[in-house]
C-alpha cells in the first residue's frame, strides 16, 4: 500500500495556505473599508470563512495581521525602488525617482495607507524590528546616491552621506504624512512639495562656489 502521509501533509499545507490567503484578503478589505479600530477579529474571521480560534493561530493579535499585510506590500516596493537607483543621475532627480515609487504605492489605497501609517508608527521592538531593517537598508541605498553625488562634486566634501540620507527620508516621510492626512491634495502635490524641500536641502549642502580672484 502506498504511504498516504506525504499526500496528507501536502493537503494540510494547501489548506493552510488557502486559509492564510483568505485571512489576508479579509483583513485588507476590512481595514481599508472600516479602519483598524472598527474592524474586529470576529469580522475578519467571518469574512475569511474561519473561526476566530483559527484566526488566532495565524495572527495572535489584530496588529500582527496588519503588519503582515504591510510587509507583504512594502518588501517588493522597496526591492524595486532600490533596484531602480541611478547613481549617475543628478542627486535630486535620483532621489525623487525613488520616493515617487513609494508615493505611488501609498496612492493605490489611501484609506489602507492611512491605517498603515497611523497604526504601525509606534510598534513594540519585537514587531518593529523588520520594519526598522527595511528602513535601515533603504537609508543605506540613498546614502550610496549621496556618496556618488559627493564624488562628482555636487556636494560639499565634508557632508556625511548617511546623515543626508536620513534627512532626505525624514522630508519624504513628513510630506507623505501631510498628503495622507489631507493637507496636500494629491501625490503630484506631495512630490512638488518634496522637490521644493529637497532643493532647499541640496542648496545648503552643495559644493561652495569658488571665490573669484
Amino acid at each position: 500500500m502506498l504511504n498516504s502521509e506525504p499526500a496528507q501533509i501536502g493537503l494540510r499545507q494547501r489548506n493552510r495556505v488557502d486559509k492564510l490567503g483568505r485571512i489576508l484578503a479579509a483583513g485588507r478589505e476590512l481595514f481599508s473599508r472600516d479602519g483598524f479600530d472598527t474592524t474586529t477579529t470576529r469580522a475578519i474571521a467571518q469574512r475569511a470563512g474561519i473561526g476566530t480560534g483559527t484566526l488566532f493561530l495565524y495572527f495572535p493579535e489584530k496588529r500582527d495581521l496588519l503588519l503582515r499585510l504591510f510587509k507583504d506590500d512594502i518588501e517588493p516596493v522597496h526591492r524595486a525602488a532600490v533596484a531602480s537607483l541611478d547613481a549617475d543621475a543628478p542627486l535630486q532627480d535620483a532621489v525623487l525617482r525613488v520616493f515617487r515609487s513609494l508615493y505611488d504605492y501609498y496612492a493605490r489605497d489611501p484609506h489602507l495607507s492611512r491605517v498603515f501609517l497611523s497604526e504601525l508608527a509606534f510598534l513594540d521592538p519585537a514587531r518593529g524590528a523588520d520594519l526598522a531593517r527595511f528602513t535601515f537598508d533603504f537609508l543605506h541605498a540613498i546614502a550610496t546616491l549621496v556618496s556618488a553625488a559627493k564624488a562628482r562634486g555636487e556636494l560639499a566634501r565634508d557632508v556625511d552621506p548617511l546623515a543626508i540620507a536620513r534627512t532626505m527620508f525624514r522630508l519624504y516621510y513628513a510630506v507623505l504624512i501631510e498628503w495622507i492626512a489631507g493637507l496636500l491634495p494629491s501625490p503630484a502635490a506631495a512630490e512638488r512639495e518634496l522637490r521644493a524641500s529637497l532643493d532647499q536641502l541640496l542648496r545648503g549642502i552643495g559644493r561652495p562656489r569658488e571665490k573669484r580672484r
